[in-house]
């Protein structure tokens, strides 16, 4: 499987403090549209894996959806992540 690890980071985004009505509407749109999806691993290799994100420029959760992406892709329904 392959992982496209030049995904966009936060990093290369200028960020804004947003208003109290922005982090209310936020937050209620994730609450209706999103899920935490969650991965246990032991302590050294999540070290190992966030330090490798890191020098990649990307981020874990940026490595976990295009690794869901691709998977979704290959063994059932893609177009979820159109």
């Amino acid at each position: 499987m392959k992982v496209d690890l030049k995904l966009a980071t936060s990093k290369e985004k200028e960020k804004k403090p947003k208003t109290d009505a922005q982090r209310r509407a936020q937050l209620k749109y994730d609450k209706n549209h999103m899920k935490v999806l969650g991965c246990k691993m032991r302590s050294d290799r999540a070290e190992a894996f966030k330090a490798a994100c890191e020098s990649q420029g990307t981020t874990p959760n940026a490595v976990f959806m295009d690794a869901a992406r691709n998977f979704t892709e290959m063994h059932g329904d893609g177009s979820v992540f159109q």
